[in-house]
């Protein structure tokens, strides 16, 4: 009887356990870019035709994993998915940078093509990374610009969901992403002597 009432409160404890952690716990988030406030226009980038296209070249296409210890043996993982393609958050973030240094978007013309080799978040200290590959071809493929962007966000936030620090520190990876690509002189003079 005792070994019984063992094994039914072990139990009970495990369903309390995944009831209070499932109203807490976020599996689903949503990546989101602001752009630059202080992005300058670009002598010149009016007369670009630029196009961008984003590649996963990811392992996983989850963003990060929530690990909950409930006791009695009950350990739990999540793996934290997000809402939006993270491919198009990636090439409107380029866009929107694009457009603000005077850029011309299009189809045809010089491409920035992007893979996405890493993009995931360690949600214990919160710490996430985002690195890309980028590569400026001209009109006929020939690459004349190709560099691997690497960059960590951290959540500035004290959040008690774990999906929403997750949020934030992929979130501000972007941003630092992002923020590297378009500082480094050399991407932006590809793109001028790409068109020629």
């Amino acid at each position: 009887m005792t070994q019984f009432i063992g094994r039914l409160s072990k139990f009970a404890a495990g369903i309390v356990v995944v009831i209070l952690l499932s109203g807490c716990v976020s599996t689903r988030i949503g990546i989101s870019y602001t752009p630059q406030t202080n992005a300058v226009p670009v002598i010149g980038a009016a007369r670009v035709p630029v196009s961008v296209d984003v590649k996963d070249g990811r392992l996983k296409n989850y963003v990060g994993t929530v690990h909950i210890s409930g006791g009695y043996t009950i350990d739990s993982a999540y793996t934290v998915v997000t809402t939006n393609d993270v491919l198009l958050v990636f090439k409107q973030a380029i866009e929107d940078e694009l457009a603000r240094r005077g850029f011309t978007p299009s189809e045809n013309g010089v491409t920035i093509l992007v893979g996405l080799n890493e993009f995931y978040c360690d949600p214990a200290p919160a710490s996430a990374i985002a690195a890309v590959s980028v590569q400026v071809r001209k009109s006929e493929r020939t690459i004349i610009y190709s560099k691997l962007v690497t960059a960590k966000g951290k959540n500035p936030h004290i959040r008690l969901d774990q999906g929403l620090r997750i949020q934030g520190a992929l979130d501000n990876a972007l941003q630092n992403c992002m923020a590297q690509l378009f500082a480094d002189p050399k991407f932006i003079s590809a793109l001028l002597n790409a068109s020629g």
